[in-house]
């Protein structure tokens, strides 16, 4: 049976969080497949230095020194500016509760790194905020706000379902006996949730594992 290791990452280094990190975890794995939530267009730059490195590229970069894996970016080209967003981000933030759970976050992914970020209480974290986002949203009742908020969520679904839909068809026809995945962590429940929909967490051909650093 094929496995996908499930890693979150964040995009930026924070703390123990970096890409020394990992290049390191990568190189325990030694996956075969590396699969990057990424743009195409964006990744192909990067490997050719002409856009700037993430922390997973970096580490991508390191590992494909001393080893030969398919890699490939699985995100969808065409996607809107993160400035576009940027009023509804500045929002939840300026909210008190929302502010203070992530500020603990990232103190925690600072000082804890990747096992962190892959733990449940990070989980359990995202899901508290992705539950205030909601919150603040209805009861605010902006007109502005709940349409961004409602155009923010329909991409970050259609997102999924594409890395989901690229992954699966990429595995199909590869031969592998691990492959990584390196995700946002802020994305790890809502994959899951739409894995065990699509009941592809029992597909027999592959092993979603979203609990490489409990095992």
């Amino acid at each position: 049976m094929n496995k996908i290791i499930v890693i979150g990452t964040t995009h930026s280094e924070k703390g123990r969080c970096n890409s020394d990190s990992l290049y390191h975890i990568l190189n325990d794995i030694k996956p075969q497949v590396l699969y990057l939530e990424a743009k195409p267009i964006d990744y192909e730059k990067v490997l050719n230095n002409q856009l700037q490195d993430s922390l997973e590229t970096q580490a991508i970069k390191q590992y494909l020194k001393t080893h030969t894996p398919d890699h490939l970016a699985v995100d969808i080209n065409d996607m809107p500016s993160r400035e576009k967003f940027r009023k509804m981000i500045n929002t939840f933030i300026n909210n008190i509760e929302y502010q203070r759970v992530n500020d603990e976050y990232n103190e925690l992914c600072h000082f804890y790194g990747f096992k962190f970020l892959n733990s449940s209480d990070a989980d359990q974290m995202q899901d508290y905020l992705h539950f205030l986002e909601s919150d603040i949203v209805k009861s605010m009742n902006i007109k502005e706000l709940t349409d961004t908020y409602n155009e923010a969520f329909d991409l970050h679904t259609s997102r999924e379902n594409h890395w989901i839909s690229k992954i699966t068809e990429h595995q199909a026809k590869s031969e592998f006996q691990e492959a990584v995945f390196l995700v946002g962590a802020g994305h790890r429940i809502t994959i899951k949730e739409k894995l065990q929909k699509l009941d592809l967490l029992k597909q027999s051909t592959i092993h979603w594992d979203f609990e490489y650093f409990r095992n």
